[in-house]
């Protein structure tokens, strides 16, 4: 536990001094992907027209987070979240998020690999609200990427399952029985993981 800890400390700071050039450097680039979105499509990039492109900005980068590969091969692991090697960005006009940004590290260079996912940049734009300044800082995205969907959290990612608490988003809610995005209630780790491992094994059942 205490190598998971001091591991895990030892991540958070090496993230901290590799992320700072992550804004600059891919801002250079933002423009070229915006214009990148097909004529008459802005809308379901999240946008209202073409004009708002002059005026988007790259808001808070987001670390996303993963199941691990022990999620899968052990029955009860103790800790199961691992980094996605992903960033997500908003990219706001007036404040405003309206889509996001796909970011990955190549050969030591922040790179942008895709933009779209207007709906959860809204979602996301939305609990930020909510919150302070403080909290907004530390939010993270948990993508299950075998069922497409996505939770927030802000505790630290090798805490204990039950003391992680997710916030389900619209996709999440979608997929696994349980979940409603109509409250405000927050799950677990462990709670959401016996759900994961059920949607996972009625899928399974029906291919």
């Amino acid at each position: 536990m205490i190598l998971l800890i001091l591991i895990s400390v030892l991540n958070v700071y090496s993230q901290d001094l590799s992320t700072q050039n992550m804004i600059p450097a891919v801002s250079k680039d933002l423009s070229s992907w915006l214009q990148k979105i097909p004529a008459g499509n802005e809308m379901l990039y999240g946008f209202q027209n073409r004009d708002e492109f002059s005026r988007a900005r790259l808001g808070t980068p987001y670390p996303v987070f993963t199941l691990s590969e022990e999620f899968f091969t052990q029955p009860n692991p103790a800790f199961f979240l691992k980094s996605s090697t992903e960033w997500r960005i908003p990219v706001t006009v007036d404040q405003e998020n309206r889509a996001l940004v796909t970011i990955i590290q190549n050969n030591g260079e922040w790179k942008i690999v895709d933009i779209g996912a207007s709906v959860l940049a809204r979602e996301i734009g939305s609990y930020e609200k909510k919150v302070s300044g403080k909290q907004s800082g530390k939010l993270k995205i948990f993508r299950v990427y075998q069922i497409q969907s996505d939770f927030l959290f802000y505790d630290d990612p090798v805490s204990m399952p039950e003391k992680i608490y997710l916030i389900p988003l619209h996709s999440a809610c979608l997929n696994l029985d349980g979940l409603n995005v109509k409250t405000d209630k927050q799950w677990t780790l462990s709670e959401v993981s016996g759900m994961i491992r059920e949607s996972l094994s009625v899928n399974k059942m029906n291919r």
